[in-house]
């Protein structure tokens, strides 16, 4: 098959719809997060925890096995050898989301956090009679 022009051109659209290419990927070991660098010059930096791949290992992975990142040749995956975890670069921030299942477990605890300002903040309303209720919009008045 030769090559020519036009499957030269169908060829580099095709590349170009798959997104940006990763140029660079390290873990943050002060602060246990990942830096993917693309070629697009955008940077996500993102804790470990968020990363579904990661975060739900059977045994945590230790930071000398997270510092072990490799990149694909062709920029399109992030590649952890020691732990046997890859992830698609073009859709990084969808493993950093997760599935909605994951998102919703994670998310489930976030609300059930304990403060001292929430504490204070509910007595306030409590002397106030409760929770203040939303505002209501005006009643529709016919012409």
């Amino acid at each position: 098959m030769a090559i020519t022009k036009r499957s030269l051109d169908k060829a580099t659209k095709a590349e170009q719809e798959l997104g940006p290419r990763v140029t660079g990927a390290r873990y943050l070991r002060a602060t246990s997060r990942i830096e993917v660098t693309y070629d697009s010059g955008v940077t996500v930096t993102a804790p470990i925890a968020l990363i579904q791949d990661l975060a739900t290992l059977e045994t945590p992975a230790t930071a000398a096995q997270l510092a072990k990142i490799e990149v694909s040749p062709d920029g399109r995956y992030i590649d952890w050898p020691k732990i046997d975890v890859s992830i698609y670069a073009p859709a990084f921030m969808r493993h950093i989301l997760g599935n909605r299942a994951w998102m919703a477990e994670h998310a489930r605890g976030m609300g059930s956090a304990k403060s001292e300002a929430k504490a204070a903040a509910a007595r306030e309303n409590g002397k106030k009679g409760g929770r203040p209720r939303k505002a209501q919009p005006p009643a529709h008045v016919p012409a």
